[in-house]
């Protein structure tokens, strides 16, 4: 999404470039103020091109049908938590609270409008000591403090970053693995 909101404006001026102007001294004159005096229409067109072929190229319906590798042909990566926000979503007594993945918390978000996210990606929604509170958290650190604090009573955990969130909670009675594959627990 924002590879597009920021190539918008580079697409507008390259096609902008290519209008014939009134006038050729009128067109040496928006093309030295475009391009700080290096203004060339071949150039201009090529970029053009390129750009437009790899907008095409990634769109969601394009990219499956490329003759790309596997994990790049990937409209949804390999680690979103599909499998567990469905288990999540189907559960007929769901935890409340959970901790999950910064990573996920969009994914849930979408998939899942009906839950709460601890976290996301999107940094400036969030105060510092929260910030700070899940690292703490995802690296297995303050687990009791931080549980009884955000009143938590699950944990969507990614397997791959977390792995010290996975062994603090290993063995621990008060809490139940549910659900788990290869990326989340």
């Amino acid at each position: 999404m924002w590879f597009g909101l920021a190539a918008a404006s580079l697409l507008v001026v390259q096609a902008a470039s290519l209008a014939r102007p009134r006038s050729a001294s009128l067109a040496r004159s928006r093309d030295r103020l475009r391009t700080g005096g290096q203004g060339n229409r071949t150039l201009n067109i090529a970029f053009l091109g390129a750009f437009a072929l790899v907008t095409f190229a990634v769109l969601p319906w394009t990219k499956p049908r490329l003759a790309l590798p596997p994990g790049v042909r990937r409209v949804i990566s390999a680690s979103t938590p599909l499998n567990a926000v469905r288990f999540l979503r189907e559960d007929p007594s769901p935890p409340k609270r959970v901790f999950q993945s910064a990573g996920y918390g969009s994914y849930l978000m979408w998939a899942a409008p009906e839950r709460t996210v601890f976290i996301d990606t999107r940094i400036e929604l969030y105060p510092a000591e929260q910030w700070l509170d899940y690292q703490r958290l995802g690296a297995g650190r303050l687990l009791d403090t931080l549980v009884r604090r955000y009143d938590l009573d699950g944990l969507l955990i990614d397997n791959k970053r977390q792995t010290r969130l996975l062994a603090a909670i290993g063995g621990r009675q008060e809490w139940e693995v549910r659900y788990s594959d290869d990326h989340t627990t």
